[in-house]
């Protein structure tokens, strides 16, 4: 018995180092990109929320796991009406599916043909048009020219960009629940949780100067009587903000959900921060866990002040979490990105890489070779 539980450790430690270093070169993948510049920031939230919030209600449905199944097996009417279900599950997941891909920028193909480059008279400078990156519009710019000249490439700088990056988070979420795992294959769950905790670290999600005792009375989730592509008008800043935030909260809350079993039928909350959210902090199924989740988010949405604190709490205590490098700075900042300078003088310049006193031994000239 002994053996056999350090052999599935060493295979449960194996698969969790695969799956972070894949989400790790995803999440570098993602980070440059940038929803639509016509798409609205807050609207696109909405859409995202409700896509985990189905998402929960589909986990919750599923209660009866293994009975339901059994039941359908020998009672061929209610064989019929769980297909019907199931066909009705996968329409709607590539509903939500098709509309997060295109909150996110595309990732040219290998293939794929380039505009035709345009010089500029000033700086020499080629060029393919206007680019967007990290949702700023940048003229006379491809990604060669912004690898290059932009050190702040490669991470996530503006509304949009926030967009797509908790577009990408979503849509890894939803694919996660749509296969349960076991504890023994968790990788997956526990890589997607830290991008979800560095993202939280993004100047973004900081406390925004606001009047004391001013109420959040945000309806996170859509009213039946409201159109689909309502625009909102307020303070667009605070708004967005406290939309990323519940969003973030509720994806690393349901995250923390850990498996015990290898089927993954019984868990529970791995930490302090999902169990308050969830109010949940004892063994039980991921469907119960994912009912008491989506009534925080209707107490929210509904403009309960305690939930909103909840919420606050659960975001200080994501950005306190320690994380193994390089996830605090993923999102924020690019080990890739060169240094530029530039000598507007006539006077010759020397640059100089500086060194603490404090290093000891000699150092080799070949050291700051990159």
């Amino acid at each position: 018995a002994a053996t056999g539980a350090l052999a599935a450790k060493a295979v449960s430690d194996r698969s969790e180092r695969r799956a972070i270093e894949e989400r790790l070169a995803e999440v570098k993948r993602h980070a440059p990109q940038s929803s639509p510049i016509s798409l609205d920031p807050l609207l696109a939230l909405r859409q995202m929320i409700a896509a985990v919030e189905w998402c929960l209600a589909k986990e919750e449905r599923n209660a009866g796991g293994v009975s339901s199944m059994a039941w359908s097996c020998v009672q061929a009417e209610m064989g019929q009406k769980r297909l019907a279900e199931e066909k009705a599950i996968q329409k709607e997941y590539r509903r939500h599916m098709a509309k997060l891909r295109h909150m996110s920028a595309p990732t040219p193909k290998a293939n794929q043909k380039k505009s035709k480059p345009i010089r500029n008279s000033k700086k020499g400078v080629e060029g393919s048009g206007t680019a967007v990156i990290s949702g700023i519009s940048v003229p006379g710019s491809n990604e060669s020219y912004e690898r290059l000249f932009n050190p702040q490439w490669g991470t996530v700088r503006s509304k949009q960009g926030i967009c797509a990056a908790l577009a990408y988070l979503v849509t890894q979420f939803l694919e996660l629940k749509r296969s349960s795992k076991g504890v023994l294959q968790d990788g997956s769950r526990l890589s997607l949780r830290l991008a979800v905790s560095s993202l939280a670290r993004h100047h973004a999600f900081d406390e925004p100067e606001m009047p004391k005792n001013e109420e959040v009375t945000l309806p996170l989730l859509q009213p039946e009587d409201e159109d689909e592509n309502h625009v909102f008008r307020g303070n667009d800043s605070v708004e967005f903000r406290s939309a990323a935030l519940a969003l973030l909260c509720l994806l690393d809350a349901a995250l923390s959900w850990r498996p015990a079993d290898p089927l993954g039928w019984m868990g529970q909350a791995e930490d302090a921060e999902g169990a308050v959210l969830a109010r949940e902090k004892g063994m039980c199924s991921f469907s119960f866990f994912a009912g008491k989740l989506r009534k925080a988010l209707k107490k929210a949405s509904a403009g309960c002040q305690i939930a909103w604190q909840r919420f606050e709490v659960h975001l200080d205590a994501v950005r306190a979490r320690t994380l193994p490098e390089p996830w605090p700075w993923i999102w924020v900042l690019n080990e890739e990105a060169s240094m530029l300078v530039r000598n507007r003088t006539k006077v010759p310049l020397r640059v100089e890489l500086h060194r603490p006193k404090s290093q000891v031994g000699p150092v080799s000239p070949l050291v700051d070779v990159p």
